[in-house]
C-alpha cells in the first residue's frame, strides 16, 4: 500500500514517516509547496492509496490565522484529490478533546465536517483518527505536549511557573504510529472514525516529581532505573533533551 503524508516535519509525521521506513515501506512525503500549488497536490494525491493527514497548526497566537490555515490545506488536499481522480482513503489526524472550544478543535471539527462531505460526494474511504496525547523524544517542548516542556525543563535545571494536579492520558509516540499503520492497513469503507485507547494516566505533578527524582539522581551519580513502561519511555524522552 502506497501511503502518503502531509506534515511529516511534524512530531508526530516524522515519527510516522520513520516508523513506516523502519518496516521497510517507502511512504510518499506531501512537499508544503503542494498546498499552494495544485498540480503539485494532485500529483501527490495521484500517487497514494492511502493519505494520512497531519499537517496544521497546533498553537499560535492568533487562533483565526490557525483556524484559517488548517481549513486551508485541508481543502487543499480535498482540491487535489479531486482533480487527480485519487480514490486513495483519507485519514484525518484529529484528537480525542476534539469538542473543546479552542481555534485548533474548531479547525479538527470544521475539517473533519469537510472531508466527510468529499467523502459522500466522490464514494472514497474516509476515517478520523482520535487521537490521544502524545509524547517522545525530541517533542518540541513549549508546544507538542506539557510531558515534553517538563522534560527540557527538568533537563536544563529549571522549574515549570505552575504544576496544576491535571490527569494526563497520554501514548507514547512510537505505539501511536503503530495503531495508526494498524487502522490504515484495516481499510475499512466508508466514513469512520477510530478512537485510539490512551496508553497511560498520570497527574502532571507526580510527572514532575519522577522527573526530579531522576534530575538527582544523575546529579549525584546515581543511576536512573525506570520502575514502570510508562518511565522507561518517560526516561527516554526525559534524556533526549540531556544532550
Amino acid at each position: 500500500m502506497r501511503i502518503g503524508i502531509t506534515g511529516s516535519e511534524g512530531f508526530i509525521g516524522t515519527a510516522f514517516r520513520r516508523y513506516l521506513t523502519a518496516l521497510g515501506e517507502a511512504p510518499v512525503i506531501c512537499p508544503r509547496s503542494a498546498f499552494e500549488f495544485p498540480a503539485e497536490m494532485s500529483a501527490f494525491c495521484g500517487q497514494c492509496e492511502a493519505v494520512v493527514h497531519f499537517a496544521g497548526l497546533s498553537r499560535h497566537a492568533d487562533g483565526e490565522f490557525l483556524l484559517d490555515t488548517n481549513l486551508r490545506l485541508t481543502a487543499a488536499l480535498i482540491d487535489g484529490s479531486k482533480a487527480s481522480g485519487s480514490r486513495a482513503h483519507v485519514y484525518l489526524a484529529s484528537t480525542t478533546h476534539e469538542q473543546r472550544e479552542l481555534p485548533y478543535h474548531e479547525s479538527k471539527r470544521r475539517s473533519r465536517r469537510m472531508f466527510e462531505d468529499w467523502a459522500a460526494e466522490t464514494g472514497n474511504a474516509y476515517t478520523t483518527l482520535l487521537m490521544p496525547n502524545a509524547f517522545g523524544p525530541y517533542a518540541r517542548p513549549f508546544f507538542n505536549s506539557a510531558v515534553s516542556t517538563f522534560c527540557y525543563l527538568a533537563a536544563h535545571g529549571q522549574t515549570p511557573e505552575r504544576i496544576d494536579p491535571a490527569e494526563l492520558k497520554l501514548i507514547h509516540v512510537r505505539t501511536l504510529c503503530r495503531e495508526i499503520l494498524r487502522i490504515v492497513r484495516r481499510n475499512e469503507p466508508g466514513i469512520t472514525a477510530a478512537e485510539i485507547p490512551h496508553e497511560y494516566e498520570i497527574r502532571l505533578d507526580q510527572l514532575w516529581q519522577i522527573l526530579i527524582r531522576w534530575r538527582k539522581q544523575l546529579a549525584s551519580g546515581e543511576k536512573t532505573v525506570p520502575a514502570t513502561p510508562f518511565e522507561t519511555d518517560l526516561l527516554e524522552t526525559y534524556f533526549s533533551y540531556c544532550e
